[in-house]
């Protein structure tokens, strides 16, 4: 029997950099940095790297809005109103 969490499953190689790119404090110099050196070290190349990254923000992104649903449906939270309609606004376009 398999139990899978799927707030951390990925689809890729990319070791979490689209949850990185997401939530982390990098600017674009940086984060361009990581993904070259991880690509170096993963073995692929930058092009595929950003492949997965794209592909995998998606779920992340989407995740996101989902966790601030849950916790708005738990807690009546005005501010995981607002967080869930925030998040909702940055999946439309994909």
């Amino acid at each position: 029997m398999y139990f899978y969490d799927f707030e951390y499953a990925t689809i890729s190689s990319s070791f979490g950099l689209s949850y990185i790119k997401i939530h982390g404090s990098f600017n674009e110099c940086q984060f361009n940095y990581l993904v070259e050196r991880c690509a170096f070290y993963f073995e692929t190349t930058v092009s595929e790297l950003l492949d997965e990254i794209e592909a995998e923000e998606k779920i992340t992104r989407v995740n996101d809005v989902v966790w601030a649903a849950m916790k708005w449906a738990e807690t009546s939270d005005e501010e995981f109103e607002k967080i869930t309609e925030q998040r909702i606004k940055l999946v439309e376009n994909l």
